[in-house]
C-alpha cells in the first residue's frame, strides 16, 4: 500500500515537472518570438522612416529645381551702352583714343575735354584689376578719321547733342544699293588703314555688302589703302561704311568699322 502511494506521488511529481518544463519552454519561445518581433519592428520601422525622410527630401529638391527652372535668370547688365557721350575728364585734360582696348595700346590721337562723341560698341574687360587703376569698360568710337577705343569712365552720357556726319550724304538709291562716293566724312576718309578684328580676319568682298562674294581675307595688322568711301544701307554701324580698295588687280570692298587709321 505504501509502495502504491510512493509511485503515485512520484508520478504526480514527474508530471508536474514535465508541465513546468513545458510552460517554461513555451514562455521562452513566446519571449523569443516577442523579441524577434520587437527587433524586426525596430529595424523595418526605422528603415521606413528613413525612406520616408528621403522621399520628403527628394520632393523638396524637385520643387526647388522646378522653381529655379521657372525663374528667369537675369543676364549681366553692362554699366554702359552704345550711344552719344561727352568727354568728361574732370580737369580739362584730353582723353586718349587708343588702337585697342588696353592701356598698353598705341595712342591714335587725343580727344579734347567736353567733346561729344558717339560710342559704337562696349567692351567689358572682366579681368581688369580696377583697384590697380586698370580700365574695366571701353568704348569704340571714331574721331578725326581714327577709329579706336576710349575709357568709358571718362565719358558722360549726352542726351542734348548728337554727333553729326554732315559731309557725307546717304548715297543709296531707291533699291537700297550703295553708290560709290569720293568725298570724305567726319567718320572715315580715304587713306591708309590697318585691319583690327580681334583675330577673326576681314573679308574683301566684290561689292559693299555682307551678302557679296568673298574674294580674299585680310589678317589683323595688315595695312591697306582706301581710295573711296561708300555709305551703304546696312543698319549695323560696323558695316554702314565700306572702303573701296585696289587689291591684286581687283576693285574690292571691306567694312570700315574694322579698320583703324594709320598715323601719318
Amino acid at each position: 500500500m505504501e509502495d502504491n502511494k510512493n509511485r503515485t506521488y512520484t508520478y504526480r511529481r514527474s508530471k508536474k515537472k514535465a508541465q513546468q518544463r513545458a510552460m517554461l519552454i513555451l514562455f521562452c519561445g513566446f519571449s523569443f518570438l516577442l523579441f524577434l518581433c520587437i527587433l524586426f519592428g525596430a529595424l523595418f520601422g526605422n528603415r521606413s522612416a528613413v525612406l520616408q525622410s528621403q522621399k520628403e527630401r527628394e520632393s523638396i529638391l524637385e520643387n526647388q529645381s522646378t522653381t529655379a527652372l521657372s525663374t528667369e535668370i537675369p543676364q549681366e547688365t553692362s554699366l554702359y551702352s552704345a550711344g552719344n557721350y561727352v568727354v568728361d575728364t574732370d580737369g580739362g585734360a584730353s582723353l586718349n583714343l587708343r588702337k585697342n582696348y588696353s592701356l598698353n595700346s598705341e595712342i591714335l590721337t587725343e580727344i579734347q575735354n567736353k567733346t561729344p562723341i558717339s560710342i559704337l560698341e562696349i567692351y567689358h574687360d572682366k579681368n581688369a584689376s580696377v583697384g590697380k587703376g586698370e580700365i574695366e569698360y571701353w568704348g569704340k568710337c571714331t574721331y578725326k578719321n581714327y577709329t579706336g577705343w576710349v575709357a568709358m569712365k571718362h565719358l558722360k552720357k549726352d542726351t542734348a547733342s548728337t554727333p553729326t556726319d554732315s559731309s557725307v550724304t546717304n548715297n543709296t538709291d531707291a533699291s537700297g544699293t550703295a553708290e560709290s562716293t569720293s568725298g570724305s566724312s567726319a567718320q572715315y576718309a580715304p587713306g591708309s588703314y590697318s585691319v583690327q578684328t580681334g583675330g577673326y580676319g576681314l573679308s574683301l568682298r566684290e561689292s559693299p555688302s555682307r551678302d557679296a562674294d568673298v574674294y580674299d581675307v585680310l589678317s589683323d595688322d595688315d595695312v591697306i589703302t582706301v581710295i573711296e568711301v561708300v555709305k551703304s544701307s546696312e543698319t549695323e554701324e560696323e558695316y554702314r561704311y565700306w572702303g573701296k580698295v585696289e587689291y591684286d588687280g581687283e576693285t574690292l570692298y571691306l567694312p570700315m568699322g574694322y579698320l583703324v587709321k594709320e598715323a601719318e
